[in-house]
């Protein structure tokens, strides 16, 4: 017998989104799954798994992911839950926040960088 549709849990979405190379966009997105910036994003607010910018992406507003790993431009303020990964060719203006945050050589950052609690 099939379950009445106000007692049925609505799963929460995972879809990924890409903002693609040549596209400028502005928004907010929240998502389950990933989202990922090859073009730019511009006065973005977004809440996802992961958050990935790739080089010569770019990113202008605040982010709230699990994971976060910037190739590209990020101009804003990002908190990760777990970890964020500044890749060599990473521009950074703003404030980055992660229990756990790597940055190789290389990678530019102008701001604010912070080391929030680990979980034990």
């Amino acid at each position: 017998m099939p379950t009445p549709a106000h007692e049925t849990k609505e799963l929460p979405r995972v879809d990924d989104i890409v903002i693609g190379m040549g596209v400028t966009s502005t928004g907010n997105f929240t998502t389950g799954g990933a989202v990922c910036i090859d073009g730019v994003l511009k006065e973005g607010d977004i809440q996802a798994l992961t958050l990935s910018i790739s080089r010569g992406g770019e990113f202008h507003g605040r982010a709230s992911a699990r994971f976060v790993e910037i190739f590209g431009t990020l101009n804003g303020e990002v908190i990760a839950t777990e970890q964020i990964i500044l890749r060599a060719s990473a521009v950074v203006t703003g404030k980055v926040s992660a229990p756990y945050i790597t940055m190789h050589r290389g990678a530019s950052v102008t701001g604010e960088v912070v080391t929030l609690e680990r979980k034990t």
